[in-house]
């Protein structure tokens, strides 16, 4: 199977060294250099603009499986199978945990000191402040 991954993010990067690793035929490409594949994985922010989505599915084959956020933007461009993996509980809610983690290790690079006893406000409580009030909590 050979997977196209069409993201500037370095999370879809590193998915890319990783699915690599694995033994997978993937690459990361931008819209205007994706070449025929089995299926097209975009960003669940769907960083693209109309113009480049056209450019990218100009090309595609209808039997492409895509993987994406933001599914109805996409099918604006292609008329193909599309999977919105942002609709997904379970991918929500470890994306909500690895943004929390990541919010720590900010923290920790501003302050320079332990958040051990510290207060911290969060404005917000959907998945993303949940999981870092629990991560907060302990320590």
């Amino acid at each position: 199977m050979k997977i196209n991954i069409v993201s500037s993010d370095k999370r879809y990067i590193r998915l890319n060294e990783l699915m690599k690793n694995d033994g997978y035929n993937s690459k990361v490409c931008t819209p205007n250099d994706c070449d025929k594949c089995d299926c097209i994985v975009l960003s669940v922010r769907n960083e693209f603009d109309d113009d480049e989505l056209s450019e990218l599915f100009s090309n595609t084959e209808p039997d492409t499986l895509v993987l994406c956020g933001n599914k109805s933007r996409v099918e604006n461009h292609f008329l193909g199978r599309v999977v919105d993996y942002s609709n997904n509980e379970y991918f929500l809610q470890k994306n909500a945990d690895l943004t929390a983690e990541a919010t720590i290790s900010y923290l920790h690079s501003l302050t320079k000191e332990s958040l051990n006893g510290k207060s911290v406000f969060i404005s917000g409580y959907g998945r993303i402040g949940k999981s870092l009030c629990k991560l907060l909590k302990s320590l």
